[in-house]
């Protein structure tokens, strides 16, 4: 179950990400065997904004397309698979490291 958020055209000055949605909340119910999704892919609401506060804020920063529910635990990975399971984040710390997602994802 996903929740989400409006996103208005927020950054027009860098190829203008599109308005859309965001998911906001992601709940899912774990079983004993669990489908595994797809890999993060694509353009996503308000990455080009992510990029933007990144160059300005943070250069040499890294981005990644976070997960909310884990491709290891069936997590839509684009916004062809219909849900909003993407969202903008930092790649170390979030996706890289230790403790990350990425320990979290490996125990499932």
């Amino acid at each position: 179950m996903y929740t989400t958020e409006s996103v208005p055209h927020v950054n027009q000055t860098v190829l203008g990400s599109p308005a859309g949605v965001w998911a906001t909340v992601a709940q899912a119910c774990l079983g004993t065997t669990t489908d595994e999704g797809t890999s993060a892919e694509g353009d996503i609401t308000s990455w080009h904004d992510a990029q933007e506060f990144a160059r300005l804020n943070s250069p040499g920063t890294g981005l990644a397309r976070c997960h909310l529910i884990p491709n290891v635990l069936g997590g839509a990975g684009s916004k062809k698979d219909g849900l909003p399971n993407l969202v903008p984040c930092w790649q170390a710390g979030m996706n890289t490291g230790t403790p990350s997602m990425r320990t979290y994802e490996a125990t499932a």
